[in-house]
């Protein structure tokens, strides 16, 4: 099982810890005092890595020790385990088309897989032709009989990170519990990162309305560029980086996205390879009850009355858009013309078109704002419980919407 660049690290991870997927872009960002931003893609493709745990017993452990003793400095090829899938029609020496559930590999031309025995043992790398819903086409037949239900999974070339570290626990003399993390070679990434269309398009930007997790806490911090001059003798003042900046802080909210199915995880990563890393923008809610509904809207209606909550007035940039959300899951963003104080405890928002529908206060779920945002880090995590399920964490930090792209 020895290839001309590396041999395959054939274990499969202990699922019950999950499998942490990284996926690391990089931009420099240049921000003006007012709050606009200049970004600027650094990394065409991002780096991709998998933290895996692994459970092994008897010989499996002493390969695997065998393995990191001989070649943990070298490049292996290394199985992208989320995106396992298996033979599903069997397949003899010979063979160049594989039936398999192709398009659920997630690979393309050039790409490799790797064929894996069930013990790890007996395995094959080949490099794929083309790939379609049933099946694959490989550059090279096949050199060994694969049956009905053999593993299939997509693999690259790679190395352990962390300056090849590799930790090993002896649990008993029969049991090692290992814990590694791989960097993949980002010139050849294990599975496509196709972007995809966005679903909805709003003044510019994409908006993205998939809903948080709400098992998890959803932070949001608030920065405000102000520098505080204390003299400790007397008293103190704050000095404003910019004219406007006392009105446009940074905000970063932190969320997670339970993904189920494959459609679900594919879609997310198309979303995320739009995003490039912090450099392109879309809209999203900010998911809270912003605006309470004291009255119903008119499907002419171009004013909202709602209960007063300390709305700057007039709306400062990167708080000029709304987004209304039905119960039945309907929605409209809206742009904010004016809000003004009615002084009887109410405000009336002025949007910028009617929304053609009319809604009674207790058909509305809720009034949120909606943000323009980027990513507020160049690395995603997705925690990946089965092929089948993951976990996305990301932060979202809010910005104008005044900003240019390079």
């Amino acid at each position: 099982m020895t290839y001309n660049t590396g041999d395959l690290f054939p274990f499969e991870p202990d699922w019950s810890d999950g499998v942490i997927e990284r996926l690391e872009w990089m931009t420099d960002i240049l921000r003006a005092n007012n709050g606009d931003e200049q970004r600027i893609g650094v990394r065409d493709v991002p780096r991709m890595s998998l933290s895996l745990r692994y459970l092994l017993q008897k010989n499996d452990a002493a390969f695997l020790r065998n393995l990191a003793w001989r070649r943990s400095f070298y490049y292996f090829y290394f199985p992208f385990w989320p995106h396992r899938n298996v033979v599903t029609s069997a397949a003899s020496s010979g063979a160049t088309t594989i039936q398999t559930r192709g398009l659920d590999l997630g690979v393309g031309t050039g790409s490799y897989v790797a064929f894996v025995g069930s013990d790890g043992r007996k395995v094959e790398v080949k490099q794929v032709s083309s790939a379609s819903t049933n099946n694959i086409v490989l550059s090279s037949a096949i050199t060994n009989d694969w049956g009905v239900h053999t593993t299939l999974v997509p693999c690259a070339r790679g190395h352990l990170d962390n300056d090849f570290q590799l930790s090993l626990t002896q649990v008993t003399a029969n049991v090692t519990r290992a814990e590694t993390q791989f960097l993949y070679d980002p010139r050849a990434n294990p599975i496509l990162m196709p972007q995809g269309l966005p679903d909805f398009v709003y003044a510019g930007h994409e908006l993205w309305v998939d809903e948080p997790n709400w098992s998890s806490e959803i932070p949001l911090d608030t920065r405000h560029f102000t520098q505080l001059i204390d003299s400790r003798v007397g008293t103190f003042r704050e000095n404003s980086y910019g004219l406007l900046t006392w009105m446009l802080p940074e905000q970063v909210m932190q969320g997670s996205w339970f993904l189920k199915g494959r459609a679900s995880i594919d879609r997310f990563r198309q979303f995320l390879a739009r995003r490039h890393g912090r450099m392109n923008t879309f809209w999203t809610p900010s998911w809270g009850c912003d605006f309470e509904l004291v009255s119903p809207i008119g499907s002419a209606d171009t004013v909202l009355t709602v209960k007063y909550n300390y709305t700057a007035y007039p709306p400062a940039p990167g708080r000029q858009h709304i987004m209304i959300r039905a119960k039945n899951g309907t929605y409209w963003p809206c742009e904010v013309a004016a809000m003004a104080d009615n002084g009887d405890g109410t405000s009336a928002v002025t949007i910028g078109a009617a929304l053609g529908s009319s809604l009674a206060v207790s058909a509305v779920d809720r009034i949120m704002w909606l943000h323009c945002a980027r990513l507020a880090s160049d690395t995603v995590e997705l925690r990946w419980e089965h092929p089948q399920f993951a976990e996305a964490r990301m932060s979202l930090a809010f910005v104008t919407d005044r900003d240019t792209v390079a």
